[in-house]
């Protein structure tokens, strides 16, 4: 009981101590407290775990005083400030990484030959940012101004990302002497290796900026030319879907808008990619890489998502794709025609929807037929989104 006592005495005192020393710097550069806020963080630890054994030994309960309840909520409330000020100065910090690489990028004496490099720098330093970013606009305790405040960073960031990304690969074109001195003349141009696209919709907005950016805007490409390097990165269901159109100048327009009227479909890529984390399994004869898989699945669809729309709720677009899961193909064809696709579905609709075929089955005589609206909802789902 003397033991516990005195660890009891020591932690309090020790506390008391670093509270004081760390409370006067809340609102100074956070480098100059941080030391001082782990040591907090690490004593208030210690200090919760001696409280477990104080409740076993009635004795010693005497110990938890008012005062030193009142300091342990003031120390929580301190470390918890620091933590939501820490995650702000990591924040700014990632922010202007992104800045500064996206900036030399588009420096007028950029390094062609950095291109590769620089773009694998710029997607981790961007994901390291998307997912503090999520975490902190996670948060219950965040305001709606700084939510709006921190999504609009995030917007801003993204632009300027895919501007320095399109820069890349404008400046490897020529980098491989990709040059047309005469649009209105026959010119045999290289080989480039550009970005491919087989249908799969979790891949279609990346393809469609980059090539957009590099091939598309290009204003010193005729058309028959950019339908052929168009051509030469389709593949499988992408390539399927113009091979019915000759390969003319003429044509070329229409098959760009064709591709985008049929994969711009917002809808499907959330549903894809959320269909991705339900999908990833863990293995236990690898427990490592599976867990690695599993991060890595997860963070990369929640930031695609993100990317899509800044604003949107993956809470709630979770919970609308569990419920189109349980639809079979009747029930989901007549979802599938509400609104439009480039529009994200919302629960409201949704409720509204299976109120409106609540009153149709009723009316119809197929309500207690004995016919599930869940038969082969699964198996049919999923292949829909493959």
């Amino acid at each position: 009981m003397s033991q516990v006592k005195n660890k009891f005495n020591r932690l309090n005192n020790n506390i008391s101590v670093s509270y004081k020393k760390a409370k006067p710097n809340i609102d100074k550069e956070l480098a100059l407290w941080s030391d001082e806020a782990r040591k907090l963080q690490k004593l208030h630890g210690e200090m919760l775990v001696l409280h477990d054994e104080l409740d076993e030994e009635d004795a010693n309960t005497e110990l938890l005083s008012a005062d030193h309840l009142q300091l342990m909520d003031d120390v929580e409330t301190l470390i918890l400030r620091y933590s939501k000020e820490e995650k702000k100065h990591r924040k700014k910090k990632l922010v202007s990484n992104v800045e500064q690489l996206c900036a030399i990028v588009m420096a007028d004496d950029f390094d062609a030959n950095l291109g590769s490099s620089m773009t694998s720098e710029l997607e981790n330093a961007w994901v390291k940012f998307a997912t503090l970013h999520d975490e902190m606009d996670g948060d219950p305790s965040i305001s709606e101004v700084d939510s709006l405040e921190g999504n609009k960073i995030l917007s801003d960031l993204l632009r300027q990302k895919n501007l320095a990304l399109g820069t890349i690969l404008k400046t490897n074109i020529i980098r491989k002497n990709l040059q047309v001195k005469n649009v209105n003349s026959p010119t045999n141009l290289p080989t480039i290796s550009l970005p491919k696209f087989n249908g799969n919709i979790s891949e279609w907005f990346s393809f469609r900026d980059k090539f957009q950016s590099l091939i598309h805007d290009n204003r010193a490409l005729q058309d028959i030319q950019k339908f052929h390097y168009l051509d030469s990165c389709l593949e499988l269901e992408a390539r399927e879907e113009i091979s019915h159109l000759q390969l003319t100048e003429q044509n070329y327009n229409i098959a760009w808008d064709h591709l985008n009227q049929i994969y711009n479909n917002n809808r499907s890529f959330v549903q894809t990619n959320i269909k991705q984390i339900f999908d990833v399994q863990y293995d236990t004869r690898n427990s490592v890489s599976s867990l690695k898989k599993i991060l890595s699945v997860c963070k990369t669809n929640l930031v695609a998502l993100k990317t899509l729309d800044p604003s949107i709720s993956i809470e709630e677009q979770i919970i609308i794709y569990i419920i189109e899961s349980k639809m079979d193909r009747y029930l989901f064809q007549e979802w599938s025609k509400k609104g439009n696709k480039k529009e994200l579905n919302t629960l409201d609709k949704l409720f509204e929807f299976l109120d409106e075929m609540v009153c149709i089955f009723t009316s119809t005589g197929r309500y207690g037929t004995g016919r599930s609206l869940v038969n082969e909802s699964d198996e049919i789902f999923f292949q829909k989104l493959e």
